[in-house]
């Protein structure tokens, strides 16, 4: 009878793994034949293809030593190097990718579920909601986001071996590996700083750790195994320190004056609650949500209004359902870095933050499920309706995904979609216009960079933009007119470019006083540019340029 259980056990798992991995792939294979979109994947690849495809220890070098696209990443970095060997520029490839990443992330899922929980058909739904819910498709069918996917199989695999070390099962082992692939989840993308405090989460339940119920002995509890908790957070305070570092190398990092407290404050409880509707309805998902500078006080008041109720009655069903305190205080957490308290970029919020808080919710929503159709009691037709709503809640969500998904089959769809949501959404018409110019689309292109900039005047790439088309298009006193703009924003990405842009313009209408004040310029704030100096022609694009 012995060997027959564990057979059954291990078919079970072998059925539900097979299960898990088809619903992806039948969910995001047609992303096998997408592009690239010029929102960042252009950043990451298109321009560091020449260091990503050097020799293997010149390319972990590099790796280690770059600061590129406002992150320190080198476990990214090393990820995108493989794929420029194995396929080149063909995005197919790291498309492909992404979704085995995905699909590893969903298994080990579900092994850590099982392992924390001991339930076996709740962690599996857990993980099947983590497989196709809308909200991932970000994370998944964005070439840019493996970063996020990488940082969260490193912690799901740090938390198993977490589970381990907690239970006693070689410990010494056990703390090591969890320690490392904390590190390679922070090597990946700096998300998971708040990791340790997870671990507290789980010492209260499922692993129950702590020796009664009540408020004193849970602070009891987290002081005895306080000191396991600080070698994590030495690690989580280094990444920190490089992170900041890095965003403001870039000028990514909003100051006070810039976007005062008070505001992101308002932001940050209206997107808590956002962040939930998009999970119960998910609907209206877009690549970008722009930060609302004019956050209306009442809806913000309403939003915090309902986080303190939640936050209440989590804690007050804490001993009889102690998962739904865990999985609230997952989900507020795990968003901290995220959230806005220290304001990175114009976004108000973004559905690839809730790659890894998400399980948070679904742990708590699948348990409480459990409990509520268990105080129903032993009837006929129990285990009919439990079944029938997961499955419509799994047709749902995995038929809203696969419409999601088609969203970003390339810029012009991605872009034309956040438009149709909002459009006063800058970014997206900058986007828009860009990618219509590239196809040649000049008109369409133009129009939605100009509507960009009646939205955000200073918007610097919509500026940079119109003035290297205009360039092209050898109308350089109109070239100068946004190159100028972009001066004025001060935009640290793109100050040489544009000081060099100039130059080159004032240079065409032989007006050599003005040239020689704008390469000067050029040259200090990005030596390279000393590479070029006087043009004998027009160069056939600004790209050529603007290296």
């Amino acid at each position: 009878m012995k060997r027959i259980k564990t057979y059954s056990l291990n078919f079970q798992t072998s059925v539900i793994f097979i299960f898990l991995s088809a619903v992806v792939v039948l969910l995001y294979f047609r992303t096998f034949g997408y592009d690239f979109v010029n929102y960042d994947d252009e950043g990451y690849i298109h321009e560091n293809f020449e260091f990503l495809t050097q020799s293997f220890i010149e390319t972990v070098k590099w790796s280690y030593t770059s600061l590129g696209m406002a992150n320190w990443h080198p476990l990214t970095w090393l990820s995108y190097s493989l794929d420029c060997h194995l396929f080149g520029y063909n995005a197919g490839g790291f498309h492909f990718i992404n979704v085995l990443l995905h699909i590893a992330n969903t298994l080990v899922l579900f092994i850590f579920l099982r392992a924390a929980t001991g339930s076996f058909w709740k962690s599996a739904f857990i993980a099947a909601l983590f497989a196709v819910h809308p909200i991932q498709v970000e994370s998944v069918a964005w070439i840019s986001e493996r970063k996020n996917l990488l940082s969260t199989f490193f912690g799901l695999l740090s938390m198993i071996w977490y589970v381990k070390y907690a239970r006693k099962e070689n410990i010494r082992l056990s703390y090591f590996l969890c320690l490392m692939f904390l590190i390679f989840s922070l090597l990946s993308k700096p998300m998971l700083v708040t990791m340790p405090f997870i671990f507290m989460l789980l010492d209260y339940w499922p692993l129950c750790r702590y020796s009664g119920k009540g408020v004193k002995n849970i602070i009891r509890g987290i002081i005895s195994y306080l000191p396991e908790k600080i070698p994590f957070f030495i690690i989580i305070l280094g990444s920190c320190v490089i992170t900041v570092i890095a965003q403001h190398g870039v000028g990514a990092v909003f100051d006070i004056e810039t976007m005062p407290f008070s505001v992101r404050l308002a932001n940050i409880c209206i997107s808590y609650i956002e962040y939930i509707h998009k999970l119960i309805v998910p609907d209206a998902l877009s690549v970008s949500y722009i930060f609302p500078y004019a956050t209306a006080l009442t809806k913000a008041f309403c939003s915090l209004s309902v986080l303190i109720f939640i936050t209440y009655f989590v804690l007050i069903s804490g001993n009889r359902q102690p998962y739904l305190a865990i999985g609230w205080f997952w989900f507020l957490g795990t968003l901290v870095p995220v959230i806005g308290i220290v304001q990175v970029g114009i976004q108000a919020m973004a559905d690839r933050y809730m790659y890894f808080p998400c399980l948070g919710v679904f742990i708590a929503f699948v348990f409480l499920l459990s409990h509520i159709i268990d105080l129903a009691g032993k009837t006929v037709f129990k285990g009919f309706i439990t079944l029938s709503m997961c499955i419509i809640m799994l047709f749902s969500f995995s038929y809203a995904t696969w419409g999601q998904v088609l969203v970003w089959k390339d810029s012009e769809t991605l872009f034309s979609n956040a438009v149709a949501i909002d459009n006063r959404n800058h970014i997206a018409h900058n986007n828009l216009g860009s990618y219509l110019l590239k196809k040649g689309e000049e008109e369409r292109g133009v129009s939605h960079l100009e509507e960009a900039l009646k939205i955000s005047p200073l918007y610097s790439q919509a500026n940079f933009n119109l003035g290297r088309y205009y360039f092209n298009k050898e109308n350089y006193r109109k070239s100068i007119g946004y190159m100028e703009k972009v001066i004025e924003s001060e935009d640290i990405k793109f100050l040489s470019c544009a000081y060099l842009a100039l130059g080159c313009s004032y240079l065409k209408l032989n007006e050599s006083d003005n040239t020689m004040l704008y390469f000067d310029k050029a040259f200090k704030i990005e030596p390279k540019c000393n590479q070029i100096f006087i043009f004998p022609k027009k160069p056939d694009k600004m790209s050529d340029i603007i290296k």
